[in-house]
Order: C-alpha cells, then structure tokens, then sequence
C-alpha cells in the first residue's frame, strides 16, 4: 500500500491563508488521485515541524526564502487563482518522484 504524502503549509499565523491555501491543495491533489496527509504552521515555526513531521513537500504563503531541506513551493497561485494547474503540476512531480 502506498503510503500518504504529507506537505506542510505554512503561513505567518499558520492559521487564515494556511487554511485557504490547504484546502485548494486538498481539492487539486484529491482530484488527481493523490492521497495527502496536511498540516499547517507557521513560517517562523516550520523547520521545526520538517523535523517533526518529516513531510515531503513544503507550500508557503509567500516567496520561498529559506532553505527548508526539503522541496519547498510559493502557493501564492493557490490564493490569486493564477498558475493553479501548474503549481498543481509541479508539487504532483515531486511527490511522485
């Protein structure tokens, strides 16, 4: 059996856009196939939770500043609507690899 990918999303608050943010991932995976196990935090808590949660893939609310050691995508496309397919596309090719 295949096991769940986890992505971590992560947000000033790790509240209001790190919801937003996952539930627009949630839908877009899910309909893809793609069994996802989410969590949120925030930015200046997420090297912790990586260490923690050890997830496969990291979506911020912003510009990917910060070497997370593990792929990490801006998910700015999921709150403006623009480049939602192909930011889709990009974290799917990285959970499949």
């Amino acid at each position: 059996m295949l096991r769940k990918k986890k992505i971590l999303v992560a947000c000033g608050s790790g509240i209001a856009t790190s919801t937003v943010i996952m539930d627009k991932l949630e839908n877009g995976l899910k309909e893809r196939g793609i069994d996802i196990e989410l969590e949120q935090s925030k930015i200046s808590e997420a090297k912790n939770y990586i260490e923690d949660l050890k997830p496969d893939v990291i979506v911020v609310n912003g510009p990917v500043n910060t070497d997370y050691g593990i792929p990490a995508f801006s998910g700015v496309s999921f709150l403006t609507g623009i480049g939602v397919d192909e930011l889709l596309d990009k974290i799917e090719k990285e959970l499949n690899d």
